[in-house]
């Protein structure tokens, strides 16, 4: 990587953690309980180097053993990292898929802050169950050097001890107390000796303390290994991290992170697959203010439709997005400092609003749905002219804390750090789906509504165009009151519909229109405002 390259993801990667305001000293506000935070044991020791990564390579997978497939799963440097000195902290599982994980944390050799563990003992095999399918396994679990902790355990294809270089321990003050979740078991298995009857559990960041790192290690809990203390699962704590360690080693041990603005805070960006088969691309507002005109509450297009269901005006079609600034629609980033109660909060959240010209409905049964296919015909429902969608990531004491995807009627939320949403380095990756535009944490195919009539609404992702954003200052804004914005923001003073609205509505059982009134803008929307409720 370049020495400019290095500098210019620095910088963003600083950005992604940098210091809020409105803090409130000592505790989280959520939107669960307050919780006292836990003081800072290592603030005189070395802060960590960490980098996320989507890269994994398969260490073992069974078909049956524990009920489902299972695969365990072993991080990998990512790009530009290669032949960096960054190492995993632990295998890491995956149950009733074949898919990989979509993202862990690396983290950095430090000698005698982030180190090899001593030693690895045997605590599972599948030994003698090859007559039943199951491929061979060693599961090991590190054993630590004086004052460190060991994350996660690893599995090997042989009975040799893992090579210590295989992951990395830190020293005990980096750490903080976590939960386990049971993924499989293979207690009262047919298959497996009952000396050998186990659990696999992944170790989880406690969702309400903001301070820990999800990375999804696991440990094993059976009478070989003499059982996973449940107190002993820990997780890395992103106040020890260098700068901005969970975006990118890349970031000098400055001691304490740099103050950064909203604007920097806001740089992050964000990166969104559009489908293979979407034709409906995004647009900037200016676009669309220039196509549309208001009446009676509804922006209406100029050029008439043609028809419920006709695309008539070209910007309906909006810009597929080229890599460049220039061609490349914009996201714009609003900075939200959360209020409870009219009192400021430590919580600020960065919301990406994406806007499309155009939403396309989707192909309904109008008659019976049966398993040989529609009995009455079909037809599309649903489309209508304006589309916003959002992602949301909530920055918490300084740190990412989730990040929540908007879909339809609702949301998805993930820690940031979960093994299902996939980073960029520090970005979050998200999908969206072919005509709706609905954000998800991966390609394939989503059931949102099943419809009366049997048939269902399903979304379709994939890896087409990429919609890449570094959120640059002309389209940041901070939230203002209502009616007070002015200039190239003063459409979000507009308290009406971004679209059309409805015509050739059918009753029951679809209670579709062909053509749905245009959305409501962000302005409209609970995320918009700063109050948490």
């Amino acid at each position: 990587m370049s020495a400019a390259t290095e500098q210019h993801r620095g910088r963003i990667g600083a950005a992604f953690t940098s210091t809020l305001t409105a803090m409130t000293a000592g505790l989280v506000l959520v939107s669960g309980p307050l919780l006292p935070q836990q003081a800072s044991a290592a603030e005189s020791l070395p802060r960590i180097d960490t980098v996320s990564t989507g890269a994994f390579t398969q260490a073992w997978s069974t078909p049956q053993v524990f009920g489902a497939p299972l695969g365990v799963w072993r991080p990998q440097r990512p790009r530009y990292y290669e032949n960096a000195p960054f190492h995993p902290l632990g295998d890491i599982v995956m149950t009733a898929t074949a898919d990989a994980p979509k993202a862990t944390f690396l983290v950095r050799d430090n000698p005698g802050f982030v180190d090899p563990p001593a030693d690895f003992a045997m605590v599972w095999n599948a030994v003698g169950l090859q007559s039943t399918g199951v491929p061979p396994a060693f599961i090991w679990r590190p054993v630590p050097k004086p004052g460190f902790t060991c994350l996660g355990d690893v599995v090997t294809t042989s009975a040799s001890k893992p090579s210590a270089d295989v992951i990395r321990c830190v020293r005990t003050e980096y750490t903080r107390p976590a939960r386990s979740t049971k993924l499989a078991s293979s207690y009262g298995s047919a298959m497996v000796p009952s000396d050998r009857w186990t659990d696999i559990l992944e170790t989880t960041a406690d969702p309400s303390d903001t301070h820990g790192l999800q990375t999804s290690g696991f440990r094993v809990y059976s009478p070989l290994g003499k059982g996973a203390d449940p107190s002993g699962f820990r997780v890395l704590g992103k106040d020890y991290f260098s700068n901005a360690g969970i975006a990118g080693s890349w970031i000098p041990n400055t001691g304490v992170p740099k103050q950064w603005s909203d604007s920097e805070r806001a740089s992050v960006g964000l990166k969104v697959w559009l489908a293979s088969a979407e034709e409906n691309f995004p647009s900037s507002v200016d676009l669309h203010l220039a196509n549309t005109h208001v009446s009676n509450g509804y922006r209406v297009t100029n050029e008439p439709l043609g028809c419920a269901s006709c695309t008539n005006p070209a910007f309906l079609r909006g810009t597929r997005p080229d890599g460049t600034r220039e061609g490349t629609p914009p996201m714009y980033t609003e900075v939200v400092h959360r209020t409870r109660n009219s009192s400021p909060t430590n919580i600020t959240d960065v919301v990406y609003w994406m806007f499309y010209p155009y939403n396309n409905g989707k192909r309904v049964c109008i008659g019976v749905y049966t398993p040989f296919g529609c009995a009455g015909g079909y037809s599309t429902f649903g489309n209508h002219v304006g589309d916003w969608e959002h992602v949301t990531v909530r920055y918490v004491d300084d740190q990412p804390y989730q990040v929540t995807l908007s879909q339809h009627e609702g949301d998805q939320t993930f820690l940031y750090g979960s093994k299902y949403l996939e980073l960029d380095l520090f970005r979050p990756v998200v999908y969206a789906a072919t005509g709706s535009h609905a954000l998800y944490s991966a390609s394939g195919n989503f059931t949102y509504k099943k419809l009366p009539n049997g048939d269902s609404l399903v979304d379709r992702t994939s890896r087409g165009t990429a919609w890449e954003w570094a959120s640059y200052p002309a389209n940041q804004f901070i939230w203002q009151s209502a009616g007070t914005y002015a200039g190239s923001w003063s459409w979000l003073n507009y308290t009406g519909r971004w679209g059309n609205p409805e015509s050739t509505c059918v009753g029951s059982p679809v209670n579709q229109c062909v053509l749905e009134n245009g959305p409501e803008g962000p302005n409209m929307k609970g995320e918009f405002q700063p109050a948490i409720s």
